[in-house]
């Protein structure tokens, strides 16, 4: 099969499996590299150690995650990944290559990997992390159409350089539900589904830039039910530190890799040289230019925007 290269998180992903989440690139030299090499021998089998689930074994070099159905893979703090196929639909694997082996991929590499999305402010970045179904693509996929580009999603890379955290950009895809494609207008730029049986599509943005960008700005999503009107709040250094680690991709690879210094450490440059909040909204469509505005309000106050 022949390989195609992808540019996602700020490192290039040759593979021979199509990854319909991101787009295909020339250039880019001089990224760190992952490459996928399919394997045509029976796959292994996971030699467990005490403490750690049984589907994957992690050491400080390389990370086995057995995915029943899908596909076992073996990922290298070189930047291989072996990959045994259990399955012939490529869709269903490049969905886990993507997504949890790449995160685990980024977390040998010593970068911190967040649940996030992120949106260009300014010559900053401003992520929104939260769990899966908080509306972190939607809010930007709102955002874009106001004239923000997308600079990441699902997963935000980021790396401590010189004191400032920046932000390394990703050329995937937004996964939107349905319901968002229609309710944001976006049904000509819908491509494929995401997976069968889910009405989730992907939607192209545009290429985001290669090189890093501060991040200016951190935002954990969460549904308001107290006034039920939008509001920003400013977190402690204990809830930002916890918001941080309690968001990383796959927070249990934190542990098992002993990265809770570096996470601790990314969130005490955060709080130095960024604005870590909550942002509390309700899940209605109906009040997400009132969240936008507040957004472009804050960003005001906090001088990201002129």
């Amino acid at each position: 099969m022949p390989m195609k290269t992808y540019f996602s998180a700020g490192v290039l992903l040759e593979t021979p499996i199509e990854c319909p989440s991101l787009t295909l690139v020339r250039g880019h030299a001089g990224l760190p590299t992952l490459k996928v090499e399919l394997q045509d021998t029976p796959a292994p089998k996971i030699e467990r150690i005490p403490g750690q689930p049984p589907n994957w074994r992690i050491t400080h070099a390389t990370c086995e995650l057995d995915v029943p159905g899908v596909a076992f893979f073996r990922i290298h703090k070189s930047g291989l990944i072996q990959t045994w196929p259990r399955s012939a639909d490529t869709d269903e694997i490049a969905i886990f290559l993507v997504g949890t082996v790449l995160g685990i991929a980024l977390h040998l590499r010593g970068t911190i990997a967040l649940h996030a999305s992120a949106v260009q402010v300014g010559d900053g970045a401003v992520l929104f992390c939260g769990v899966s179904g908080a509306g972190k693509s939607t809010l930007a996929a709102m955002l874009h159409q106001r004239g923000y580009p997308v600079l990441s999603d699902d997963v935000s890379a980021l790396d401590l350089t010189d004191g400032n955290v920046v932000l390394h950009s990703d050329g995937r895809k937004l996964k939107l539900w349905k319901e968002s494609i229609k309710a944001l207008d976006l049904g000509d730029a819908r491509t494929r589904k995401v997976r069968k049986g889910f009405n989730k599509f992907y939607v192209p943005m545009e290429p985001p830039p290669a090189t890093p960008t501060p991040v200016r700005a951190l935002y954990a999503l969460h549904r308001q039910t107290e006034t039920g009107q939008p509001e920003i709040a400013s977190l402690s250094a204990p809830d930002a530190a916890q918001i941080i680690r309690l968001n990383a991709y796959r927070p249990r690879l934190v542990t098992d890799l002993g990265a809770a210094p570096l996470y601790f450490k990314t969130a005490a440059a955060l709080l130095r040289r960024a604005s870590v909040c909550r942002l509390g909204r309700e899940h209605d469509f109906e009040q997400q230019p009132a969240v936008v505005d507040l957004l472009e309000t804050h960003w005001h106050d906090i001088n990201l925007l002129a």
